[in-house]
């Protein structure tokens, strides 16, 4: 034990290292990291998918069928395909 420290050896069994070379280490990582999720995109500004109308078209027909066929509610099959395919 040196100036009241107890060494501590790290997880890979390298030599005991003193807390403030630890800390050191853990202070550069995370500034690290920092840094990294600074110049990852922000998912904000990721493109949003195009809705194209064949796909809701297609969508909104499964939905059809899928009440029965029955008619008269077509522009609802409709806004819950554009709902479902952009992810609202």
């Amino acid at each position: 034990m040196k100036n009241g420290f107890r060494a501590i050896a790290n997880s890979r069994g390298e030599a005991p290292v003193q807390p403030a070379r630890v800390l050191v280490r853990v202070v550069a990582a995370e500034e690290v990291k920092k840094q990294e999720e600074a110049t990852l995109p922000k998912e904000a500004t990721l493109p949003k998918p195009i809705l194209r109308p064949e796909d809701i078209a297609r969508r909104a027909f499964e939905l059809f069928l899928a009440r029965g066929g029955q008619h008269g509610s077509h522009e609802d099959d409709w806004f819950r395909a554009e709902r479902e395919l952009s992810g609202c």
